[in-house]
């Protein structure tokens, strides 16, 4: 729902322009979360902030339009879940900002060692002194994956149904390297709600996480409620 110039909501049925400039480089969208990168690494957002989740500030509850966010950061890459996102500016560090979890749901997506929420961008500091050069990050329901420069994969977050990677359904609030890709070349990583897929640079699939639908691509698993796979496992 949107609202028009008399404050009513309405519903948007086909394309309608929100910027005039060309100057947009990538969108990136989540629930009632729309954020878009340009081609001078300004973030833009809109839409609703009751879980911090656009970065305004604690004072900010809903955005109706594309607004520039986080004006001090040159950022090359954004990517948000329905409660957190994640930003990486040229230096290759690692900004988060949103919902941190709480004690029943687990958490700790956003990287800093514990279930904070955080309501401005903030710098993930432990992955710099891990000394990882992150070139590309992914956000799923409640937790976060980075691939390095390197090739290598790190993840935190609520640890159920093992969407961590780790061989663990335990959370982690600083993010854990994945020892099962230590011998692969991750070339791209993508999270999903409670699952993540990491494609190597030879062209190898590997999936782990919640599996009760079969989205983990395996098709010798038991479909049920509790399926899940805790390490990655090759789609062969």
């Amino acid at each position: 729902m949107a609202k028009s110039w008399l404050g009513e909501e309405y519903e948007q049925d086909t394309p309608r322009k929100v910027l005039r400039s060309k100057n947009v480089l990538s969108l990136a969208l989540a629930d009632h979360l729309t954020l878009a990168l340009t081609k001078q690494g300004q973030l833009l957002g809109c839409g609703a902030h009751e879980l911090l989740q656009i970065g305004g500030g604690a004072g900010v509850k809903q955005l109706n339009e594309l607004t520039p966010l986080v004006a001090d950061k040159h950022i090359v890459q954004v990517a948000v879940g329905s409660r957190h996102a994640l930003l990486v500016d040229r230096d290759s560090r690692v900004f988060s900002w949103g919902f941190g979890g709480d004690f029943l749901r687990g958490g700790g997506q956003l990287g800093h060692g514990d279930r904070q929420a955080c309501a401005e961008p903030r710098q993930i500091s432990f992955l710099q002194d891990y000394g990882a050069q992150i070139r590309e990050v992914s956000c799923g329901h409640a937790h976060s994956v980075f691939l390095t420069e390197e090739g290598a994969v790190l993840s935190c977050g609520a640890g159920e149904y093992g969407r961590l990677g780790t061989g663990s359904t335990l959370d982690a609030h600083l993010p854990l390297p994945l020892d099962a890709l230590a011998e692969h070349d991750v070339a791209q990583v993508s999270a999903g709600h409670d699952h993540t897929l990491a494609l190597t640079a030879e062209g190898r699939v590997f999936a782990w996480g919640r599996n009760q639908s079969g989205q983990l691509g395996q098709r010798d698993s038991v479909l049920d409620m509790y399926s899940m796979e805790d390490l990655p496992r090759e789609i062969d």
